[in-house]
This record gives structure tokens, sequence and C-alpha cells, in this order.
């Protein structure tokens, strides 16, 4: 991601030709400058990601992750990060087809979206059914 608009997208002063990687030709480029005040941008998902890990345990290098069997796995992740009573579940969809998924034996009678697109999850006995759309991500706090 290029800082701004300016000369050498705001990272330099020197010639064009003395960069160490050329700049995104894109005339409409993702810059610091536009995302910052767009909630929706991809450096502000950053940000949100950064600020729920450093405040979590569970999601930091102490916290244990545990793959999870999904059903109907053919393109979808889930795991969670647990350390101490803290709990989360992430699942990811990176496929382009939308899907309803089971995962099997994770008792949660609460599910708390944290940070999530393209996705809804909720508990159905013991397991936990999660409707993903294409390209859908989601970190629910258990």
């Amino acid at each position: 991601m290029q800082w701004g608009n300016g000369p050498n997208a705001d990272f330099s002063i020197t010639n064009k030709e003395n960069l160490y990687l050329p700049l995104d030709p894109t005339l409409n480029r993702p810059t610091v400058e536009k995302q910052i005040s767009d909630p929706g941008s991809l450096l502000n998902l950053v940000h949100k990601l950064i600020h729920l890990r450093k405040s979590s345990p569970a999601l930091q290098t102490e916290g244990a992750l545990i793959p999870l069997q999904v059903e109907d796995n053919n393109r979808h992740f889930a795991y969670l990060r647990q350390c101490d009573d803290e709990r989360f579940l992430i699942v990811l969809n990176p496929s382009d087809k939308p899907s309803l998924v089971r995962i099997k034996g994770l008792k949660s009678s609460n599910l708390v979206p944290q940070i999530h697109h393209g996705i809804k999850a909720w508990a159905d006995g013991e397991d936990i059914q999660v409707k993903m759309g294409g390209v859908s991500y989601g970190i629910f706090k258990l």
C-alpha cells in the first residue's frame, strides 16, 4: 500500500529510478491517505485485528491453536484459539463458493462476533452451524 498520491507515493524524495521497489502504477491505487478515513478499508481491518489480538491472550503466542473438524471440509478452515478460560472460534472460507457447514462437538451457548465478513455462526445443540459467503471469515468469542 502506498502512503499517498504525492511524488513517489510519498515514500521518498529521490528520483523514481532510485526506488528499491516499483510503485503501483494503478491510477486509483490504495493509499494510507485514502483508507484511513474509510471504516471498511483493509487498513482499518488490520488495525482492528491487531487491537483484538493485543487485548486477548488466547490470540497471542501463549494461546493454543486447535484445528477443528469441519463437515464438508473441501475448502474451509476452522480452529480454536484458547488460553485459560478465553476461547475464540476462527472460521475461514477462501473459496468463492458460499456454503453452510457444521462444526461437530463444539458446544457453545454464546457466540459473540468479534470481526467478521460474510459469515454467520450459531449454536445447534452440540455443534455449531456456520453459513459462509464466498471469501468470508469470522472470529467469534465463545
